[in-house]
């Protein structure tokens, strides 16, 4: 049985036969067509001639051809908030850990040193710390010459990162705590120190001296006379003398001592002149009874009727030119709407005047913030004889405490200081003691 083969094994190792290798030298120009494998630029084309077939080469193919995106939402499971917030501060540290580089150098344990040393065998590498960069810095330093005053030997820090970059200008003083919202309060615009005239200086020119002290001198002569004003108001008129102690007792005591008899005889003096007016009166209204009171005359039918068509003819004429004035109104629309427009311009304008006042008499002006009356220093000058050529010969005039405070004062910084008014309202309510009638006749 072995030594029969079927007819179909013959042909399955007929058509199997190896085929065999062409013997050519590799010198002739003949190997080069045949002795070479062309199978790899046969797959080559047929890999092209598929592409083709699918809609062109995959090189040349744009990406929407060949990839779609996926715009189906992600199931992401939903964190807690505790889960949330931890997870975040987590992200921010390592975060800040891998900007600003605040690493701690981590001390690796005995344990971890052992296994590294039967494992490696290599000693550990620490991380380099702040000291040896500033000592780094400080020895490239030493090397070459630098301006103390322009280089900036402090570690530099990243400060992109905003909570980083808080808290290193915290740490480090550099930026200062939140300011209050009163802090940038404009309380007045006028000058902290007010720069004194020309005629005020050691060594002034003729002229500013005496166009300074002339106004001073004219505003002591003003004052001088408010004061004879008022004492002259203030005084008695010729003939006129104060009262007396003595004659104030003598007004107060007046009719209760020794003056009764004089009363009497007073009041008797006025009762007899009042019984004459009495009798005199009696005697005129005796002889206006006696008069005869005009009557008025009756008017006729024909005058009342008269005086109504009179009445309404003059009502009538009212109403005929009010009607017409009213009607001449139409054609000074145009006339009315312009002096009306015209007139709001001029409202407007004194609003705008009025608001600008008020500013500047807010923010330029000086406000009573306490119970005194602001008061301005008085100006200082020199007389003639203590005008000197030399600072060193000058004799000091004024005082720089009492100026600042004028200051302060004047740009409403601090309340004046002065008594306080006392309140004319009532505080608290009194209690009235009343009695009853039942409890009086208990």
């Amino acid at each position: 049985m072995c030594s029969r083969s079927s007819p179909v094994l013959h042909i399955f190792l007929g058509m199997t036969k190896r085929v065999s290798k062409s013997r050519l030298s590799r010198n002739k120009k003949k190997y080069w067509r045949k002795g070479i494998d062309v199978t790899d630029v046969e797959e080559h084309l047929l890999n092209e001639s598929v592409d083709e077939r699918q809609g062109g080469v995959l090189c040349q193919r744009a990406d929407d051809d060949l990839f779609t995106i996926d715009r189906s939402p992600v199931s992401s499971q939903r964190l807690t908030r505790k889960q949330g917030a931890f997870l975040q501060r987590k992200r921010l540290r390592h975060e800040i850990e891998q900007e600003i580089g605040k690493v701690a150098d981590k001390k690796p344990s005995k344990r971890s040193l052992k296994k590294v040393k039967h494992k490696d065998k290599k000693p550990v590498k620490k991380v380099p710390s702040d000291s040896t960069e500033q000592s780094n810095m400080a020895r490239s330093s030493k090397e070459k010459p630098y301006d103390l005053w322009e280089t900036d030997l402090s570690v530099p820090i990243d400060l992109d990162y905003a909570e980083g970059a808080e808290h290193f200008l915290k740490t480090t003083k550099k930026k200062l705590p939140r300011a209050p919202s009163t802090l940038h309060h404009i309380s007045s615009l006028l000058p902290a120190v007010d720069v004194l005239n020309q005629g005020a200086s050691y060594n002034p020119s003729v002229s500013n001296y005496q166009h300074y002290v002339g106004e001073i001198a004219d505003a002591e002569l003003k004052l001088m006379s408010e004061e004879e004003k008022l004492k002259k108001k203030l005084s008695l008129a010729p003939g006129e003398t104060y009262v007396t102690e003595e004659e104030r007792i003598a007004e107060e005591s007046a009719g209760l001592i020794g003056d009764a008899e004089e009363s009497d005889e007073q009041e008797e003096e006025q009762s007899s002149v009042t019984v004459e007016d009495y009798s005199g009166t009696e005697q005129n209204n005796v002889l206006t009874v006696n008069v005869k009171r005009k009557t008025a005359e009756r008017k006729t039918k024909k005058q009342r009727q008269r005086e109504i068509r009179m009445r309404n003819m003059v009502l009538s004429e009212n109403r005929r030119k009010l009607r017409n004035a009213e009607e001449n109104l139409l054609y000074k629309v145009k006339k009315i709407d312009k002096e009306v427009v015209d007139e709001l311009k001029a409202v407007e304008e004194r609003m705008k005047l009025r608001r600008h006042r008020k500013i500047l008499k807010r923010f330029c002006g000086t406000r009573q913030i306490g119970c005194g009356k602001f008061e301005p220093e008085e100006d200082v000058f020199l007389l003639p004889e203590e005008l000197t050529d030399s600072l060193r010969n000058l004799k000091p005039q004024g005082n720089v405490l009492i100026d600042r405070l004028k200051s302060y004062e004047k740009r409403n910084m601090l309340a004046v200081a002065g008594e306080r008014e006392k309140s004319k309202n009532k505080r608290r309510l009194r209690f009235k003691e009343v009695e009853k009638r039942s409890y009086r006749e208990m």
